[in-house]
C-alpha cells in the first residue's frame, strides 16, 4: 500500500512534466513514421522513374530496329514510283500504296502474296500485254518471257521461286556459239563427206531440217548458227510483239542480227 501511495503522489506532483513528456515522445513518433514514409516514397518514385526510362530506352531501341524496304513499282497503277514498306508487307500492300490498280491493269501474272524484300520491281502489265502474252506459242517459255521481257519483275509469279537468268554475260555467249560453231562445222563437214557419195539424200534431207523462224520453240533455234539463248529469245519476243515474219530476211530485224549473222542462217531457216 505504501508503494501504491508514493508512486500516486509522485504522479500528482510530476502531472505536467509526465502530459509534456507524453507529448514529445507523440509527436517524436509520428515524425519518425512520417520521415520513414518519405524515405519510402523516394525510393519507390526513383525505381519507377528509372522503369520508365528503361521502357523509352526500349521503345526507341524497337522503333530503330524496325526495317524498311524500298520497292520501284511500274505499270498501271494510279501512281508509279519508289515506296518505303515496312518488313513483311506483301506485293498486294505495295500496289496499294501506289493507288492501286487502273482499270486498264492486269494482275494475273503477279504473286500477289510474295513478300517484300528491299530493291524489288513490281510491274502491273496492262490488259493488251496480258493479251500478247496469252497469244506466245511457247508454251514453256511464255511467262518468262514478259515477266523478263525488258526490265525482271520480281512480283512475277514465274520468278517466286526461282532466280531467272536474263542478262548472259558476254564472254558466255561468245564460247556457247563458238562451241555450237563448231559443232555445226563439224556437222558440214560430215555433211560434205556424206554428200559426195548421195547428192540428192542430202538435198532432201536438208531441206526437211530447215527451222521455221515463225514456230520454232527457243530451244530449237539455238541449233541455228550464231543463236545463243539470247538471241533465240529476242526472236521469239520480236515475233510476238510484231507478229510473224514475212520473209527470211525479216529475221535481220531482230537485234543482234545482221548481215554476217544472216548469211549463216538463210540456208537453215524458213517461214
Amino acid at each position: 500500500m505504501d508503494k501504491l501511495n508514493t508512486i500516486k503522489i509522485f504522479l500528482l506532483e510530476n502531472k505536467r512534466k509526465l502530459i509534456v513528456i507524453s507529448c514529445l515522445l507523440v509527436i517524436m513518433l509520428t515524425m519518425t513514421i512520417l520521415f520513414l514514409n518519405k524515405t519510402s516514397y523516394k525510393t519507390e518514385s526513383v525505381v519507377y522513374q528509372n522503369l520508365l526510362k528503361e521502357t523509352s530506352s526500349e521503345s526507341k531501341e524497337n522503333k530503330t530496329s524496325v526495317e524498311h524496304y524500298y520497292v520501284d513499282v511500274k505499270g498501271e497503277v494510279v501512281v508509279p514510283g519508289v515506296y518505303s514498306l515496312d518488313k513483311g508487307k506483301r506485293v498486294v500492300d505495295a500496289i496499294n500504296v501506289a493507288g492501286g490498280v487502273k482499270e486498264s491493269g492486269d494482275t494475273s501474272l503477279l504473286n500477289l502474296s510474295m513478300e517484300l524484300r528491299d530493291g524489288m520491281v513490281i510491274i502491273v502489265y496492262s490488259k493488251d500485254e496480258i493479251a500478247s502474252y496469252k497469244l506466245n506459242p511457247d508454251k514453256n517459255t511464255k511467262e518468262e518471257a514478259i515477266c523478263n521481257k525488258e526490265v525482271k519483275n520480281d512480283a512475277c509469279s514465274v520468278n517466286s521461286n526461282k532466280d531467272i537468268i536474263t542478262n548472259i554475260p558476254e564472254k558466255t555467249v561468245i564460247k556457247d556459239e563458238t562451241l555450237k560453231e563448231s559443232s555445226i562445222k563439224t556437222d558440214t563437214k560430215n555433211s560434205e563427206e556424206s554428200s559426195k557419195n548421195n547428192s540428192t539424200n542430202t538435198s532432201t534431207s536438208s531441206i526437211k531440217e530447215k527451222i521455221n523462224i515463225n514456230t520454232a520453240t527457243a530451244k530449237e533455234l539455238t541449233s541455228l548458227p550464231k543463236i545463243g539463248d539470247a538471241k533465240a529469245k529476242a526472236i521469239v519476243d520480236y515475233r510476238t510483239k510484231n507478229g510473224k515474219f514475212q520473209t527470211i530476211q525479216d529475221i535481220k530485224k531482230v537485234s543482234g542480227i545482221g548481215d554476217a549473222t544472216f548469211e549463216q542462217l538463210k540456208d537453215q531457216i524458213t517461214v
